[in-house]
């Protein structure tokens, strides 16, 4: 993550197990990458109105996990409509990543 990149943004997503989160895309897709607080990073990712993330030892680990992709919108979707319902799926989706 580089906080100097004028394309990223220090982001919340509402879930205490982040230790730190940037967006680094705003739309089509909307996408956020960052820490866990166990230490692995996380890739989280909304795009033709599915979510999902993503969870590895690195950065790159994490963008090739095979998520699980929840329908959250239309096929035409690629922006959250709103930051609660944005975090709501990111919490359910990661829950069910550690959960495995």
């Amino acid at each position: 993550m580089s906080r100097n990149d004028p394309w990223t943004t220090p982001a919340d997503l509402g879930d205490s197990r982040v230790a730190d989160a940037t967006q680094t895309c705003r739309s089509n897709p909307e996408q956020y990458e960052g820490l866990l607080h166990d230490g692995r990073w996380f890739y989280f990712r909304y795009r033709w109105g599915a979510a999902y993330v993503g969870i590895g030892v690195t950065l790159d680990d994490a963008i090739d996990d095979d998520g699980d992709m929840r329908d959250y919108g239309g096929p035409f979707a690629g922006q959250w409509p709103d930051e609660a319902t944005r975090d709501a799926a990111f919490t359910e989706l990661l829950s069910a990543k550690l959960s495995r």
